[in-house]
C-alpha cells in the first residue's frame, strides 16, 4: 500500500525548491554584477555578438572612452558598418576562414562617433549561449599608435628606397661618363708605350727615357680608373639587384690559365711564382666575365702581398657535386682580426711591410663575393697567421 504524501511535506518541498531557486538566481545575479564590473572597469573593449554580427552587449565605459558610442548607440548595430570599407573585405575572409576554428583574430579601422577611425586588433571567439544560440564574443584593443608607427616606417624605407634609387642611379650615369674618357685615355697611352717600345723614332723627344715613364704612368693610372670605374658600375648594380648572369658552359681552366697568362709579367717583376695544377678541361655553368673579375682580384691580392721569391699555387677539383678552387700563397698572410674584415665594403687592411703593394680602396673582395654568391656558391680565406701565407677558397655548383 503506497504511503501518500501529506500536504505538509508537500509544501515544504515547494518552498524549499523555491529558496534553492532564488539562492541560484542570487548567485548568477552577483556572478553578473561581477562581470559587468570586470568588462567596465577592462582596458579593452569587450563585446557579445549575436549570429547577424549584431551588437547584443558592449562595456559602455570603454567604449564611450575609445569610441565615443554608448549602448543606445551600438546594441542591434551590425559591426560591419563600423569596419572601414578597405578592410571591409580582409574582415569577412578572415571570419569565414577562422570559423571552424571556433576563433579569430584581425587588424582592421573602425569608426569613431566622431567620424574618424582608430586602428583596433580584434580577437573573436564563437560560443553557444543556454538557449544554444550561436554568439560571438570579441575582445578588442586600440593599437592605433602602433600602426601608426608602422605606417610612418614603411614610409621612411619607400623614401630610402627612393633615394638609394636616385645615389644608385647617379653612380651609373657618373661611371658610364667617366669610363668613356677614361677607356680612350687607356688605350691611347698603352698604344703609344707599344710605338715606342718598336722604336719608331720619328722625332728624337721619343728616346727620352722620361717620355718612357710618363707613359708607363698614364697606362698604368689610367688602367687603375678603369678598373675602379668598373668595380663602381659593378657594386651599385649588385646593390640595385640589377647584375644580371650571362651564364653559359664555360672551361673554368682555361679561364683560369688566361687570367694567370695576363699576370705572368706582373708577378715575374715580383720574381714570383705562379704554380697552377688544373685539368685540361673542366667545364661549367657560370658568367665568364664576372667570375673572371674574381680570379682577376685574387691572383692580384696573391700577388700583391706575396713577398719576392714567394710562390702562388692555383688548383681545382670537384667534391661532392661541387667545384672547388683555391689560390694559395706564401704571402705576409693574416691575423685573426684581419679576416673578419674581408669581403666587406672598402674592407682595405693597410700593410706597413715592406716590398709589397698596398693597393686599392676595398671593393675586389666585396665584389668578388658577391659574385660568387650570385653563383650560388660561397668564398672563404684561410690563414695562420702573420707572414704564413694566405689561402682563399671558392666553392661553385657544378650544375
Amino acid at each position: 500500500m503506497t504511503k501518500e504524501r501529506t500536504p505538509s511535506l508537500i509544501i515544504d518541498a515547494i518552498i524549499e525548491h523555491i529558496n534553492e531557486r532564488r539562492k541560484l538566481e542570487q548567485k548568477l545575479r552577483e556572478s553578473e554584477k561581477l562581470s559587468n564590473l570586470i568588462s567596465e572597469n577592462a582596458n579593452d573593449l569587450i563585446a557579445i555578438l549575436n549570429d547577424k554580427f549584431e551588437f547584443e552587449y558592449i562595456n559602455e565605459s570603454v567604449h564611450k572612452q575609445l569610441l565615443g558610442y554608448s549602448k543606445q548607440d551600438l546594441i542591434g548595430t551590425n559591426t560591419l558598418n563600423l569596419i572601414h570599407p578597405n578592410d571591409l573585405q580582409i574582415v569577412t575572409e578572415t571570419y569565414k576562414k577562422e570559423f571552424l576554428f571556433g576563433q579569430w583574430t584581425v587588424e582592421t579601422r573602425i569608426k569613431t562617433k566622431e567620424g574618424n577611425y582608430m586602428w583596433l586588433e580584434i580577437r573573436g571567439k564563437f560560443f553557444f549561449d543556454m538557449n544554444k544560440n550561436k554568439k560571438t564574443l570579441i575582445i578588442s584593443r586600440d593599437i592605433t599608435k602602433r600602426k601608426e608607427a608602422e605606417l610612418l616606417v614603411k614610409k621612411e624605407i619607400n623614401e630610402l628606397k627612393k633615394l638609394n634609387e636616385l645615389r644608385v642611379n647617379f653612380i651609373n650615369r657618373a661611371s658610364h661618363e667617366i669610363k668613356t674618357p677614361i677607356t680612350s685615355i687607356y688605350g691611347a697611352s698603352k698604344m703609344a708605350l707599344e710605338i715606342y717600345n718598336e722604336k719608331i723614332t720619328r722625332y728624337d723627344f721619343l728616346l727620352s727615357p722620361k717620355f718612357k715613364e710618363f707613359l708607363e704612368i698614364i697606362v698604368i693610372a689610367s688602367k687603375r680608373l678603369k678598373d675602379l670605374t668598373l668595380d663602381l658600375l659593378d657594386i651599385s648594380y649588385l646593390e640595385a639587384n640589377r647584375l644580371n648572369l650571362n651564364k653559359k658552359r664555360i672551361n673554368i681552366s682555361e679561364t683560369i690559365r688566361e687570367c694567370v697568362f695576363i699576370y705572368t709579367i706582373l708577378a715575374e717583376e715580383r720574381k714570383i711564382e705562379i704554380i697552377t695544377i688544373l685539368p685540361e678541361t673542366l667545364y661549367i655553368y657560370i658568367d665568364e666575365a664576372l667570375i673572371y673579375r674574381v680570379f682577376q682580384n685574387l691572383i692580384i691580392n696573391a700577388i700583391n702581398y706575396t713577398l719576392p721569391h714567394g710562390k702562388i699555387f692555383i688548383k681545382n677539383e670537384i667534391k661532392n657535386e661541387s667545384l672547388f678552387i683555391s689560390i694559395q700563397d706564401t704571402g705576409i698572410g693574416l691575423t685573426p682580426n684581419e679576416l673578419t674584415k674581408l669581403f666587406t665594403k672598402f674592407g682595405k687592411i693597410e700593410r706597413s711591410e715592406k716590398n709589397i703593394v698596398n693597393k686599392g680602396i676595398g671593393f675586389g673582395l666585396f665584389l668578388s663575393r658577391d659574385i660568387i654568391k650570385l653563383h650560388n656558391g660561397e668564398i672563404w680565406a684561410y690563414s695562420k697567421g702573420r707572414n704564413k701565407g694566405t689561402s682563399f677558397f671558392i666553392k661553385l655548383p657544378l650544375q
